[in-house]
């Protein structure tokens, strides 16, 4: 059977045979693949973690019993069932909640207030990767983890694998690199205010968007040549990268690919950090001239003053962005790692409580990525005064007035 039976209600049984037999099950898969040679998701050894694949594993209705049964702990059913949960609830929520708030996003980015600010495209740029990413990613996967039977017949069509992996690896890194672009804009924008008008522009921002995009491909784009569709066997993910596809491939997959990504990553998250320190210390400066300024009346005075409020309001929205990218990546981005680190020395097949904490552990790693595809719009709305009119303004327009018909009125 699959993890969860397809009932009337799509309530996820308790049973705590079924929780024995998915860890059983885990060893088999874990044991097909080094057999074959295919590489789980993320190059680790023991899941559980891929943008397609699924976090925890399944089993079917002829499964019997084994010898590990009486091996196995209770702690270990409950954290099996904790992450089977987790795996059924979240990932609709964060679809429908992600796609309806990252639509908002955009619609607000290109009112007539924000659209002709670089930083505002990046925004808007981004949450346009977030939503490729929810809408390509979660719906595979949602539905291999919980009702994997209904891929047995089209499993020979590998290309699917390229259209569900390569977009889940690539909209991934893309985010991060949005960001660091965006906080390379904002902090050159703040430390040089009067090149920011030809420094800082829409088409500048547009052109570094598709150099970021162009790159990502030429990083992940092997994906999609590559990964391959699983036996019916391997209940733990659909999709899986094929490493002996030639030795110099696995080369790569192993040692080359993983590396360059993490460092890339940790550089992007260190970037970030002192860009935003750097903007945090402008904002409280500006926030002090502010005050000591604030009996200006003068035209002049007026118009800084609103340029002023604009970039600070999207100085602290792209803070408040950025800490979030930090909080729910890194996460993840470090349990890999340290699993690619330790894999050889691990060994599952004689301890099922380390395989069911690192099904949690990487199902909470895998939500938590995509919860950052979903909470951009809350926090935007949270710091950003002119972000809350202008979603108002854009929600709930008011009518047009017809100027000649005002004109016509005062004079009679």
């Amino acid at each position: 059977m699959s993890r969860f039976r397809m009932t009337g209600n799509l309530t996820p049984p308790v049973n705590v045979m079924d929780d024995v037999f998915s860890l059983q099950r885990h060893t088999q898969a874990m044991n097909s693949t080094k057999t074959t040679g295919a590489t789980m998701p993320y190059g680790t050894t023991d899941i559980v973690f891929s943008f397609d694949g699924a976090t925890t594993y399944s089993s079917d209705s002829n499964a019997t019993t084994s010898p590990q049964l009486e091996s196995i702990s209770e702690d270990a059913l409950l954290l099996q069932r904790i992450a089977k949960t987790i795996d059924f609830w979240v990932p609709p929520f964060l679809f429908f909640i992600g796609m309806f708030t990252n639509t908002l996003v955009i619609m607000v980015m290109q009112n007539k207030y924000f659209r002709h600010m670089s930083t505002s495209f990046y925004i808007a740029a981004t949450a346009v990767v977030d939503s490729v990413s929810l809408l390509v990613t979660l719906p595979p996967h949602y539905f291999y983890v919980n009702f994997s039977h209904i891929f047995d017949s089209i499993r020979h069509l590998h290309f699917i694998c390229s259209i569900f992996h390569m977009p889940g690896w690539g909209t991934s890194n893309l985010g991060v690199f949005l960001t660091v672009a965006m906080t390379i804009d904002r902090t050159l924008a703040v430390q040089f205010p009067l090149k920011a008008p030809t420094l800082c522009t829409v088409r500048k921002a547009k052109i570094v968007t598709v150099c970021l995009l162009l790159f990502d491909l030429l990083l992940d784009g092997h994906v999609a040549f590559t990964t391959r569709m699983v036996d019916k066997e391997v209940k733990a993910y659909l999709c899986a990268i094929d490493r002996d596809f030639s030795e110099v491939y696995r080369i790569f997959h192993d040692y080359v690919w993983p590396t360059t990504r993490n460092v890339l990553l940790m550089t992007s998250f260190i970037a970030i950090i002192i860009g935003n320190i750097i903007i945090t210390l402008h904002v409280k400066r500006s926030e002090d001239c502010k005050d000591l300024g604030e009996g200006a009346k003068s035209s002049g005075g007026t118009q800084s003053g609103k340029t002023s409020s604009k970039s600070r309001q999207l100085s602290l929205m792209l803070i408040i962005d950025s800490v979030s990218v930090i909080i729910c990546t890194s996460p993840l981005t470090l349990t890999m790692m340290i699993d690619q680190s330790f894999q050889s020395t691990k060994n599952f097949a004689d301890n099922p409580y380390d395989i069911a904490k690192d099904n949690l552990v990487f199902a909470i790693g895998f939500y938590l990525l995509h919860v950052n595809h979903c909470t951009n719009f809350f926090l935007y709305c949270l710091s950003g005064a002119r972000f809350r009119r202008t979603l108002k303004e854009v929600l709930c327009p008011r009518p047009r007035q017809n100027k000649q018909t005002t004109k016509t009125s005062v004079m009679s």
